[in-house]
This record gives structure tokens, sequence and C-alpha cells, in this order.
């Protein structure tokens, strides 16, 4: 009985080695995984800044500045992105006629600075027309914890 036994576990011995030499030579397959791109879901886009040549002028509010909607198409929302940079962004909403300036450099004081400059020199006006029009400045979390959450008017425009 133990030769025949050993005889049965020797051939089963065999067998697993058998199955194991085939598998280990054997070239591996690559294995193909097919990737489908899923799109992300668009609730708002702002639309890109483009390089503007002013040209005429127009008018909000009663007060007359260059027309910086030539060339630059507005979202969905009837609202031009009219400048972006690292330190700032500029928006323009058709509807309510009224601009968002957005500081994103910091610090916050010097930042707000270039951002008022850039809108000025953007809308081709001085600050006392500036501040006939309605405008909102504001900065997000991430780049003025201190400063953000707050709606502030022009900084020359304040009593």
């Amino acid at each position: 009985m133990n030769k025949k036994l050993l005889y049965v576990m020797l051939v089963f011995l065999v067998f697993i080695i058998f199955y194991l030499l085939i598998n280990l030579l054997r070239p591996k397959e690559e294995e193909v995984i097919e990737i489908t791109p899923t799109p992300l879901p668009t609730f708002y886009m702002r639309p890109s800044p483009t390089a503007v040549v002013f040209s005429g002028k127009t008018l909000i509010n009663g007060i007359e500045v260059n027309d910086f909607t030539k060339g630059i198409r507005p979202d969905r929302y009837g609202e031009y992105l009219i400048s972006e940079t690292e330190n700032h962004q500029i928006l323009y909403n058709s509807v309510s006629e009224a601009f968002l300036v957005t500081v994103l450099g910091t610090p916050f004081v010097s930042a707000r600075q270039n951002a008022e400059e850039a809108f000025l020199e953007i809308l081709g006006i001085d600050r006392e027309n500036a501040c006939k029009l309605q405008t909102s400045l504001t900065t997000p979390q991430f780049a003025n914890p201190d400063f953000a959450g707050e709606g502030y008017a022009l900084s020359f425009c304040q009593l």
C-alpha cells in the first residue's frame, strides 16, 4: 500500500511540476486595459481671455469706457472675462452692468492696487469715473485668507 500511495503522490507531483513549468515558461500576454475617458460635468465655464485691441468706446452706467467686449465672447450668463493674470481676474456682467475684480495675488494690499490699476487701464477711465461704476472687489480664501469672504469697493472710492 505504501508503494501505491508513493506512486500516486509521485504522479500527482509530476503533474504539478509540469503545470507550473508550462505556466512559467509561456510568454506572458500583455493585459490590455481599455481606458474610457469620462467627461467631467461642466457647470460653469468662463471664456478664456484673448488679446483684445480696444476699438471705440461704449457706455456703461453713463460712463464712457473702452469697448472691451470686442473679440471676447460672453459666457452663457453674459459675463466677459476681460483680464486674467496670476494676480487678478476682471469680469464684466453685461446683464447687471457690474464688474467683479478678484485679487489672486499676495500680499493683498499691493495685489489689490495692481488689479485696480489694470482695471482703470483696461477701461481707459480715471478713478473718479471708476467710482461711478458698479464694481465689487473680492479675494478667495486660498490667496488671502484674512481678507476673503468680504466684498470691497475700489480702494480709491472709499470715503
